[in-house]
């Protein structure tokens, strides 16, 4: 579910500089937007780490709220590199090849 919400982020425009700390603000963003679209009613607590830098995700009752730094007692904490992922969301890769 998580790598989906990454490509749609990637639907829009970049400055093609990849710029560590303000691409991860960027899926913060992207990632609150998503989750907040999805038709399901999600509900779970994760702390997703992209490159070791952890972002509290956190959704309940139509209700999501997404920020940096660690979460408190998450179910999850799933950990992606950087590059890949973005190379991912981008279409760069197939999902199968990211999940190796």
């Amino acid at each position: 579910m998580l790598l989906e919400l990454s490509r749609l982020g990637t639907r829009l425009p970049v400055d093609g500089d990849l710029r560590r700390a303000g691409n991860l603000r960027v899926a913060v963003v992207t990632l609150k937007e998503a989750l907040s679209r999805t038709p399901a009613d999600p509900s779970f607590h994760v702390e997703l780490r992209i490159a070791g830098e952890p972002l509290d995700i956190h959704a309940r009752e139509g209700g999501v709220r997404v920020q940096c730094g660690a979460a408190h007692v998450p179910q999850a904490v799933p950990s992606v590199p950087y590059e890949p992922m973005i190379a991912c969301g981008d279409g760069r890769f197939s999902q199968e090849l990211f999940a190796q």
